[in-house]
């Protein structure tokens, strides 16, 4: 063997693919080292075999029409999942060539075969993922290092009315995804200093709704290291955002009324003490109560009542301003808080404005029911400078309005009864 054909020996035995050669009787003629190791035999006993020998009969079978192509001259590539020596599954892509001459006569063909096992893997793990990626019901976008869009699932585009020719080429920022006023790509920063970054975030659908999102945002890399991307994760939390502020509604909210109840309305009297300590301001807070209700919910039961309660809800709040606020405390209990009226006689002329309304008959399944109001007054800061201080002024208020007669206001300070001007 010359230095030259060994030379070539050696390099063709090094390839990681099998070579063989093939005559047109069939017979290996040439067999490198991955060719008789896949078959587990050692390079002696496959040189001049037949390839029905090496193949088997049912292997031979299969690759027969492939055979007699190549010895017709044509080239034949195809793909074979092979049982190794060892037992193991193995997949490869075969190509046969044909070795003719210049006159065009077939004297055997050459076998090229690429062991593409870890090839076939990869490609069933991805069309796993894949699977699992479209069926998944979340959704899911995948941009490049600059926030193109590369590729969505239906979930997101279901989520988002686009379709995903629509989506691809489109910025991340072209659907809003941002958290507290940042873009996508503030996001993808964040993802890529720590590898992840997921929070509460906001999208927009193609009719131009924003809806709130859980985004879950991982940087994707290289096998080289370098940033292929990011995989974003976007979850629409609509339904639970709406249940949330349900509940958190209902937890500040009368379940009649749907007015302001206790806890609200001392948080939001907090919040006007706190300003009236720091600058000249009047706050009044009016604590009525309704004359005559008692015997109308006894008369006519609690779902008449009930609906007499909303109207007078509804009174209210139609006589007070937005900068305003009107509370049901409970039972015919109600609290009025004016934000800075301009005068204690502005007060005094809405309290009378309030009783002249409510008692003013309310027509409830064609039958006119009228109660009354009981108003006291309590004003920051002569009467106190505390919710606690002005709800309990504002209350014994009331009680002496009550107690001489009913459907008239007074204020804290005075005590005086004032008639209503009806």
């Amino acid at each position: 063997m010359t230095v030259a054909e060994r030379f070539l020996k050696n390099l063709i035995d090094a390839m990681p693919a099998m070579v063989a050669y093939w005559d047109a009787e069939t017979r290996c003629r040439f067999a490198n080292k991955a060719y008789v190791t896949w078959f587990g035999k050692s390079p002696e006993s496959v040189i001049g075999t037949s390839i029905r020998e090496l193949l088997g009969e049912r292997l031979f079978a299969m690759n027969e029409p492939f055979i007699r192509g190549a010895l017709s001259g044509k080239i034949q590539q195809f793909e074979r999942t092979l049982v190794k020596a060892d037992g193991s599954i193995g997949y490869t892509l075969a190509n046969y060539i044909p070795d003719v001459d210049d006159f065009g006569a077939v004297h055997g063909f050459f076998v090229l075969v690429s062991d593409v096992t870890a090839l076939k893997e990869a490609e069933t793990e991805l069309r796993i993922a894949a699977s699992i990626i479209s069926s998944t019901t979340e959704g899911i976008m995948v941009t490049d290092s600059r926030g193109i869009i590369k590729s969505v699932n239906p979930a997101f585009t279901a989520m988002t009315g686009h379709t995903s020719e629509e989506a691809i080429g489109k910025t991340a920022n072209d659907f809003q995804l941002c958290y507290e006023g940042t873009t996508p790509l503030d996001l993808f920063s964040r993802a890529s200093k720590d590898g992840h970054w997921s929070g509460e975030a906001t999208c927009r659908r193609k009719n131009g709704d924003v809806f709130p999102v859980w985004l879950s945002v991982n940087a994707v890399d290289r096998v080289d290291g370098d940033r292929a991307g990011y995989a974003s994760l976007v979850i629409d939390v609509t339904d639970q955002w709406q249940k949330n502020e349900r509940i958190r509604h209902l937890a500040f909210h009368d379940a009649l009324t749907d007015l302001p109840n206790r806890y609200l309305l001392l948080e939001r009297l907090s919040q006007l003490c706190s300003i009236a300590d720091r600058e000249k301001r009047l706050i009044a807070v009016l604590f009525l109560d309704l004359d005559g209700f008692k015997a109308i919910n006894d008369a006519l039961g609690h779902e008449e009542g009930d609906a007499l309660l909303k109207r007078v809800a509804a009174t209210l709040k139609a006589q007070v301003r937005h900068t305003d606020s009107v509370a049901r405390l409970g039972g015919d209990e109600f609290i009025v808080v004016l934000d800075n009226p301009a005068s204690r006689a502005e007060v005094a002329r809405l309290a009378e404005k309030i009783i002249a309304a409510i008692q003013e008959p309310m027509w409830l399944h064609d039958e006119a029911i009228q109660v009354g109001a009981s108003v006291g007054i309590a004003l920051n800061p002569g009467d106190g400078t505390t919710p606690t201080e002005l709800l309990n002024n504002a209350d014994r208020a009331m009680y002496s309005a009550k107690i001489s007669g009913g459907r008239s206001y007074i204020f804290c300070a005075d005590m005086v009864t004032k008639s209503a001007s009806v």
